[in-house]
């Protein structure tokens, strides 16, 4: 999101009109009363044109620079990875806030010495239970005491794929049923299937261009050396060379021969290990002999 944002001439990811494809200010961003194509039509929606003319004003909604690329905003999507990344970041943050909000419910009604932080306490086990390292804090202030905001662990890419494999057959053991069962059903309809917004050829061409720079690259001008080793290949593509063609002349030798042989050499092999196992060391070099005269 940071590059794609770089190459339209926008301000930073955190900054307060940080989104891509339309102009909703960070603060308004949990608002759901607005129906599914609100973001997506006048005025609230960013074209190309309005970035390349808010630039230059004061009242810009994030536009800082001219955009790199001449591309509509229609035709830019994030890759999988980003978008596999920041909605399990939220999705999880989501779930801890309803876990805690169940504990605070189920807390008030407790008495003296009865167990709180049931859930959360469960949601814990049940994510360690996967394999994957994770805990729940309260957040430090500056003088180092206690803040009554949680943190968690902040799991890798690795972790969160098994997190979405074997964790959503056990959030009805944390948050409310109702919940669990809606995310699941309107997860799939509005959004589908991640896979449509693959960046695999992207990622490609950077593990290539990241191996020319350290391996064929003499580091004075990386750029340079990248896009001149990519011109020769593609320039050299249709000159390869060619692997030579070996045709079996003696089928009978490729078909039985050749079994027989390596037989006979590994009795012969056996016997020759076998003296030498049993120190018979005369007899091993009469058949040596033997066998380097017959060839």
């Amino acid at each position: 999101m940071k590059f794609l944002l770089m190459i339209l001439g926008l301000s930073s990811a955190t900054a307060d009109y940080a989104c891509l494809w339309c102009k909703i200010h960070k603060d308004n961003r949990w608002d759901t009363s607005k129906h599914m194509g609100y973001y997506n039509e006048e005025p609230i929606r960013r074209t190309l044109e309005e970035i390349k003319s808010l630039c230059h004003s004061k009242d810009n909604f994030g536009c800082i620079h001219q955009p790199l690329l001449d591309i509509p905003i229609t035709h830019i999507v994030p890759d999988e990875l980003h978008l596999l990344l920041r909605i399990t970041d939220k999705l999880l943050q989501n779930v801890i806030d309803e876990v805690l909000e169940r504990d605070a419910v189920e807390d008030f009604e407790k008495s003296r010495g009865q167990p709180k932080g049931v859930y959360l306490n469960r949601l814990v086990k049940e994510i360690n239970g996967l394999g994957i390292s994770f805990s729940v804090w309260n957040k430090r202030n500056a003088d180092g005491s206690e803040s009554q905001v949680k943190e968690f662990t902040s799991l890798l890419g690795f972790q969160k794929k098994k997190l979405l494999y074997g964790f959503p057959s056990k959030l009805h053991e944390c948050i409310y049923p109702d919940t669990c069962a809606t995310v699941k059903k309107y997860g799939l309809i509005l959004h589908g299937c991640l896979k449509k917004f693959t960046g695999q050829g992207v990622e490609k061409n950077n593990d290539d261009a990241k191996r020319i720079l350290f391996q064929k690259s003499n580091k004075w001008d990386s750029a340079k050396d990248i896009l001149c080793t990519e011109s020769r290949q593609w320039d050299l593509k249709h000159h390869e060379r060619e692997k030579g063609t070996y045709t079996k002349r003696k089928l009978a030798y490729w078909d039985h021969d050749i079994r027989e042989i390596r037989k006979q050499n590994g009795q012969k092999l056996g016997l020759l290990l076998f003296l030498k196992m049993t120190h018979q060391i005369p007899l091993l070099r009469k058949i040596t002999a033997t066998l380097h005269s017959s060839s």
